[in-house]
């Protein structure tokens, strides 16, 4: 299967959504955000996306916990209103997502993955 990518511009067109719509859902003007694609999957890794005192509560087990649920649930948020943009930019449907985070090494990341 041959897969068009869409131009770089407009791949970093999408960078940028992505980006505002964490910031926006965060409350904070933090990350810095990375797009690879593949034949059935675009993964958005947004590095440094943590604030300090965000850092400090996932020192403890429970302050872990508490911070990933509410990092999964804002980017269940973000991925909604984005998922129709890149299935348009992709021109594929989106078929299913996953969130990860690691609130040490300070990223989150979104696998969206792509019908054949």
């Amino acid at each position: 299967m041959t897969i068009i990518l869409p131009e770089e511009e407009v791949q970093a067109d999408f960078e940028q959504l992505i980006l505002r719509a964490w910031q926006e859902a965060h409350g904070a003007d933090k990350g810095r955000v990375h797009l690879s694609w593949g034949q059935d999957r675009a993964v958005v890794i947004i590095e440094d996306a943590f604030l300090k005192g965000e850092r400090l509560l996932a020192q403890s087990e429970q302050g872990k916990a508490v911070l990933e649920e509410y990092v999964h649930k804002l980017l269940a948020h973000v991925v909604e209103e984005q998922k129709k943009t890149l299935a348009y930019l992709l021109q594929r449907e989106i078929v299913d997502t996953s969130i990860s985070c690691d609130s040490i090494e300070r990223w989150v990341m979104i696998i969206f993955r792509l019908a054949e």
